[in-house]
């Protein structure tokens, strides 16, 4: 068990990543939210729907007024319809949904001394996958939401299923503790995932079955 001086160390340590990951650096804002929007358009995001009509995230621009009144770290999903020409666009806030959470998650990890335990790599890599996924999930919810409005009309959603997608965005994704609740949550899977374990015992089955042997003859 740590004691109390490796907690406060590790406590000091996650506030002091954290801070210094969340502080305002120049430029992170809109280049974060273009890779982020780069990354969703080339893993499938941008598609042609079934209504006809366009989606993709787009990368803000300091040109663009919309996009710069919701500030850089806002990617913008743009949805058009191919036939009347007419577009319309979503704010998405890739801090509060993926920045964040991996800056929570890294500053746990460096905390802990993640790579310093067994298998690093892929408690790691799983963390991270956990934190991405609720990345994923808000802007597919978001997504879903936005296309099934009656003036944007590219979904239709049965009264089920948008009562669904509302509870779930709602009670999962707009919550403001849920970005540091996930990253958390992942990392204490990650130090399960990696937690030190006895030496290998490859023939212990051997054991078994002779104590078994030993126990059914003593019975007779």
């Amino acid at each position: 068990m740590p004691g109390t001086r490796s907690l406060l160390r590790g406590a000091a340590e996650f506030v002091l990543v954290l801070a210094l990951l969340l502080a305002p650096w120049p430029g992170l804002d809109r280049a974060f939210s273009g890779a982020f929007s780069r990354s969703a358009n080339a893993l499938g995001f941008e598609r042609r729907l079934d209504s006809g009509t366009l989606m993709r995230l787009e990368a803000p621009s300091e040109a663009d007024l919309a996009a710069r009144a919701h500030g850089g770290w806002h990617a913008m999903l743009r949805v058009a319809n191919e036939t009347t020409g007419k577009a319309t666009r979503l704010a998405f806030n890739t801090r509060a949904t993926t920045y964040v959470p991996l800056a929570a998650l890294m500053a746990f990890l460096v905390a802990v001394r993640a790579w310093r335990r067994e298998r690093p790599l892929l408690g790691i890599a799983t963390g991270a996958l956990m934190t991405l996924t609720f990345s994923g999930l808000a802007l597919a919810l978001a997504s879903a939401r936005f296309l099934a409005l009656p003036r944007v009309g590219a979904l239709r959603l049965e009264p089920t299923q948008q009562a669904l997608v509302d509870t779930l965005f709602l009670g999962v994704i707009v919550p403001p503790g849920m970005a540091y609740v996930v990253p958390l949550l992942a990392g204490c899977f990650t130090l399960w995932l990696s937690r030190e374990r006895g030496p290998a015992r490859p023939f212990a089955w051997r054991e078994h079955l002779r104590a078994w042997a030993v126990r059914t003859s003593s019975s007779k």
